[in-house]
């Protein structure tokens, strides 16, 4: 069965620590599970305080659990909430999405 991943590629924000760009990724990875996704994964690419770019993964079981979970997120206060707060802070920019199929 093939399962279907989302994939966002962050870069951190001139003038922001890594650190801190990773503990916003941190932050967007609990509020995803929060909000129902699973298996999500943080991949960071740079080398100490060196701004590179963090990938976050999330894999779904089916398009169709991905859906059911998109539609979620389209009504969820909490996710909006924690939206309007980090963006009163900016530490990252999305640079690239995309979503895929995996066949095993």
């Amino acid at each position: 069965m093939a399962k279907f991943v989302e994939s966002y590629t962050y870069e951190g924000l001139q003038g922001k620590s890594w650190s801190s760009v990773k503990e916003r990724v941190q932050a967007f990875k609990a509020a995803l599970n929060e909000a129902g996704a699973k298996n999500v994964v943080i991949l960071e690419g740079g080398l100490g305080d060196d701004m590179g770019t963090i990938t976050m993964q999330a894999t779904f079981e089916s398009a169709a659990e991905w859906g059911a979970w998109v539609d979620t997120m389209a009504n969820n206060k909490v996710w909006d909430a924690k939206m309007d707060e980090w963006q009163k802070d900016p530490r990252v920019m999305p640079k690239r999405a995309a979503s895929y199929l995996v066949i095993e």
